[in-house]
Parts: structure tokens; C-alpha cells; sequence
């Protein structure tokens, strides 16, 4: 391997060290001088070598590049703004933060992407292995993006599955999508790309503080589709077909549109919202694994529709439950509460339902295509109260069993919840 290229390599794993990176994220200064004083020799005493492309070419993916963030940024503040969680910029928005703010972003930034375009550069002289050296390399870039003390803070398997879900895979989306600029349209094009992203999440007084799904749900689909997207194009740039090109682009945007659509029918921005059921409380109308779709009730007037026998769920520490209405109960002011229970439970929830822990009722079940959520949160706390209800009904069962002269395998549930 080229020994330069290895120098650039060392300076950025430098990086990762938690001493140098303690120093260079709390010190604009440092971060300059490191980036700077070491990025400002290397650069002038290794050879140039990057990817060639035409101009026009370069000039096209530049302008996607700055497309494709105002994309991206689009979708989260529309995201955050259905979900009603836009919040403070956590950056110093005065001109002197703003001025370090912008070295804590470009200094790295122009580094790893002058790697990135030196990594390619070389990789291209090589006909056999440069798809391989592609990936090594922008594998490597994502995990210099990585908060690694964070990473090794976290305790529980579902922080870490968190992580992953809304960090990690994210980043390798992004570095992926930055590799692409540069090899189609050279460093100037993924430095549009992520620049532009950052200095508006670093200037803008108000950003999207979205749910962990939501963002990892941005973070990884969106990246997808726009590195499709980008090789469509650079297909059509450099071999001529341009007959193509418009197709592409309405197949691509239609796409995008149609998976936005589906994310934010997951996350519950429209009035019917999917939950996915992981416990046997509602068996036999409603299994683990079965997908239900429920409908919000967003008025008095939607809840007054509530009776006896509706299906509803509702939220109780922090953890969706779906269960029947037994019984509405009136306190002389006009206070309802609500009496729930799970079919397969022998006694009611312990405690009452109020309106506004109601998250809607019911209106279909599709069986079974949740599963795959099931086995990943298979390990989740359950609240007591289901815990409770399933282990009287099966101590029922049981006792039913013994008086008939022996069990016949009644199926009673796994104690879990829907979320």
C-alpha cells in the first residue's frame, strides 16, 4: 500500500484516541492545529491523486450533493415537525460560536474527505479489488465518527441495539453516500454534501429532536435511496443516456416518496398507526406477532364512541398495552376511568385506564407479520399488572386441569407487551 496513504490513515486514527479526541472536541484551537498543522504537512508531501471526472460532471454531482441535503434536512424538520418535537439548537448560534463552530466541522471534515478522495484516487489505478477498497476505506472514515466512550457507557442490550440502530448504521450510510460524491464528482461534492448539512444543523436556531426510530429510520433510508439515486445519474452523465435520465428521476423521487409515506405511517404521524402485539393477554382474537392497527382519538367527542367491549390501547410507563374496556366508571364530576383486561387474563388490570392515557381503539388485526419484532424484543421488561393477569389465569387453567383429572395443554402466553 501506498506509504503516504498510510500516513493520512495514521493521522486520522490519531484521532480516535480519547486523549487527542477529548482535546480536539472541547478546543477549537487544538482541533485546528491538529487537523491543520498535521493535514497542511501531509498534504504538502504526498503526490496529488484523486479521482478524474469531467467538469461537467463534477458541476452535476455538486449540484445533487446540495440537493440531497436539502433533502435530507427536509424530511427531519418535516418529521419533527409532524411529531411536534422541535426543540433549541444545543450550539452557541452567537457570531464568535458560530466562527468555532465552523472549525469544529470543516477542520475534520476537509481531512477525512481529502483521505477519502486520496483513498479512491489510488484505488482506481487498480482494476482488480477497488470495490473492496472502496468499502474498506469508507468503513474506516464512518468509524472515526463514532463516539466510542459513549459506546462503551452503554450497560443494557437495548441501549446498545440503540445505538447501533440510530448511530452506527447511519454513519456507514452517510460515509457510503460521501464515497459515491467523491467517486462520481470528486472531494468538492461530498464536502457540499456534508458541509451543507452541517453548517444549517449548527446555525439554525430551532432542529428536529426526533425519537431514536425515527432518526435511525432518516438516517439509514435515506442515504439508501440517494446513493441509487446518484448512480442513475452518473450512469446516465457519463455514457450518454440521457434519453433515461428523466425516468430515473420520477422513479427515484416516487420511491422516496412512497418509503417517506410508509415510515411515517409506522411512527404514527397519520390517524392509524400499526403496534405490533409481543404478548398472549389478548389470545385468542389477537396472537403475539400479529400486527394491529389503531386509530387515534384525538377529541372528546371520539372518546365518548368508547364502550364496553372496544379494543383499545393506551400507554403506561412508557410501555403500550392493548386490551378490552370491562367496564366505564363516572365519578360525580364527570371523571371516566376506564376498567381494562386482556382476554386470556383472569381478573382486570390493576389499575384504571384514564382518557388521557388512551392512545386510540382498535380497528384491525393482521396476523402474524410482526414476528420479527417479536423476537427482537423478546427480552423486554413486562409491565406487572399483564404479569400478573396471565399468571392467574394459568394458575386457573391449571387448577380447572387438576379437578378434570390432568392438563390438555391450553395455551395461556408468553408474559410481553405490544408496543
Amino acid at each position: 500500500m501506498n506509504a503516504a496513504f498510510l500516513l493520512l490513515l495514521a493521522m486520522l486514527a490519531g484521532s480516535l484516541i480519547p486523549a487527542v479526541r477529548i482535546l480536539t472536541e472541547s478546543s477549537a484551537a487544538a482541533c485546528l492545529l491538529y487537523y491543520g498543522v498535521s493535514g497542511g504537512v501531509l498534504y504538502a508531501s504526498v503526490p496529488r491523486v484523486s479521482v478524474q471526472r469531467r467538469e461537467t460532471l463534477r458541476r452535476s454531482m455538486r449540484l445533487y450533493a446540495l440537493s440531497g441535503a436539502a433533502v435530507f434536512l427536509a424530511l427531519r424538520f418535516l418529521t419533527g415537525v409532524c411529531l411536534k418535537c422541535l426543540s433549541a439548537t444545543p450550539y452557541d448560534t452567537s457570531l464568535p460560536g458560530i466562527g468555532k463552530n465552523m472549525l469544529w466541522l470543516f477542520a475534520p471534515l476537509l481531512a477525512k474527505e481529502w483521505v477519502r478522495s486520496y483513498g479512491l484516487g489510488l484505488s482506481r489505478r487498480h482494476i482488480r479489488g477497488r470495490a473492496l477498497a472502496a468499502v474498506l476505506l469508507s468503513l474506516f472514515l464512518a468509524l472515526t465518527e463514532l463516539n466510542y466512550s459513549r459506546m462503551f457507557r452503554l450497560g443494557s442490550a437495548e441501549d446498545r441495539f440503540i445505538f447501533v440502530a440510530s448511530t452506527v448504521l447511519p454513519t456507514l450510510a452517510d460515509s457510503a453516500v460521501r464515497s459515491a460524491l467523491v467517486l462520481f464528482g470528486g472531494m468538492g461534492a461530498s464536502v457540499l454534501y456534508a458541509g451543507a448539512i452541517g453548517v444549517f444543523q449548527h446555525v439554525f436556531p430551532f432542529l428536529p429532536d426526533l425519537p431514536w426510530l425515527a432518526s435511525s429510520a432518516i438516517g439509514l433510508c435515506f442515504p439508501i435511496f440517494f446513493l441509487l439515486y446518484l448512480r442513475e445519474q452518473y450512469r446516465g452523465e457519463e455514457y450518454g443516456a440521457r434519453t433515461e435520465r428523466h425516468g430515473v428521476s420520477f422513479g427515484w423521487y416516487a420511491e422516496l416518496l412512497c418509503a417517506v409515506a410508509f415510515y411515517w405511517f409506522c411512527i404514527g404521524v397519520f390517524p392509524v398507526y400499526p403496534t405490533v402485539i409481543l404478548t398472549g393477554s389478548m389470545e385468542p382474537g389477537i396472537h403475539p406477532g400479529d400486527v394491529i392497527l389503531v386509530r387515534k382519538l384525538s377529541s372528546e367527542e371520539e372518546l365518548d364512541t368508547l364502550s364496553a367491549g372496544t379494543v383499545i390501547s393506551y400507554h403506561r410507563d412508557r410501555i403500550s398495552i392493548t386490551h378490552r374496556i370491562q367496564e366505564i366508571r363516572e365519578d360525580e364530576a364527570g371523571n371516566r376511568q376506564f376498567i381494562t383486561k386482556g382476554d386470556n387474563n383472569a381478573s382486570a388490570d390493576a389499575a384504571p385506564v384514564s382518557p388521557n392515557q388512551i392512545a386510540g381503539r382498535v380497528i384491525r388485526v393482521v396476523p402474524r407479520i410482526g414476528i420479527p419484532v417479536l423476537l427482537l424484543n423478546s427480552s423486554r421488561e413486562v409491565p406487572e399488572e399483564i404479569q400478573r393477569g396471565l399468571r392467574e389465569k394459568r394458575q386457573e387453567l391449571e387448577t380447572g386441569s387438576r379437578n378434570r383429572g390432568g392438563l390438555h395443554g391450553e395455551k395461556s402466553g408468553m408474559a410481553e407487551t405490544c408496543i
